[in-house]
């Protein structure tokens, strides 16, 4: 479904060039679970971000259902994320002065026209998946940290995207609730799209169905 061949990535600062990702190759099939570990520097942000074209790679091929898309327009780009990419941070990232299910509703808004009712369906039953039946009408103030990283969760199912990207979902978070978060993505994951998660944790990784490790910014897929 989502193809990576010998992607190269580097960041250029005050004149030096330093590699980040090295012929990084990698296959997410339909319904997989990729959790891609590693020290911090590694590289492991990055691929992310190419892999969710918030990043462009310097060179290799990303290919999206046969699909070339590493040097794809922004306009196909936009629709692509608006309908089947969609990324939780590890920041939650909610507008504070929104409640939890208009936080949910943002993919739907488009300047000044009004939301459709089965818009509104769309978030409450999202909120309701993620464990949050009931508390659509909170600010983000009055929820735990883990009840937002839940509302980021269900803003980003509520297109019904077919890759869902998670960049350390749980690094802001107790252990407690961190492990919380991951057997939500775990059991989302069964049932829905497909989940690439990035994690420090390698007790969170060991409920992806397949973990690759970055180091000095080569990847390798654990048997």
């Amino acid at each position: 479904m989502l193809s990576a061949r010998d992607i190269c990535k580097s960041y250029r600062s005050q004149g030096v060039e330093t590699p980040v990702l090295r012929n990084v190759s990698l296959d997410i099939e339909p319904g997989g679970f990729v959790a891609i570990v590693g020290r911090s520097g590694s590289g492991k942000s990055t691929l992310l971000s190419v892999l969710s074209t918030l990043l462009r790679p310097d060179s290799g091929a990303l290919t999206w259902q046969g699909r070339a898309i590493d040097h794809a327009s922004e306009r196909v780009i936009n629709a692509l994320r608006r309908k089947d990419f969609s990324v939780v941070f590890q920041q939650h990232q909610l507008m504070p002065y929104l409640t939890a299910q208009e936080n949910v509703l943002l993919p739907f808004m488009h300047g000044l026209r009004p939301v459709k009712r089965e818009q509104t369906d769309r978030a409450r039953e999202c909120l309701a998946r993620v464990g949050l039946a009931g508390k659509g009408e909170r600010l983000p103030g009055q929820l735990s940290g883990g009840e937002q990283q839940r509302v980021a969760i269900a803003r980003a199912l509520a297109t019904s995207p077919a890759m869902l990207f998670a960049d350390e979902p749980t690094g802001s978070l107790d252990k407690a609730t961190g492990q919380g978060i991951m057997e939500l993505l775990a059991g989302l994951n069964s049932d829905g799209p497909a989940v690439v998660l990035v994690t420090h944790e390698p007790a969170y990784a060991k409920l992806a169905r397949t973990v690759a490790v970055m180091e000095d910014g080569r990847l390798t897929i654990q048997a």
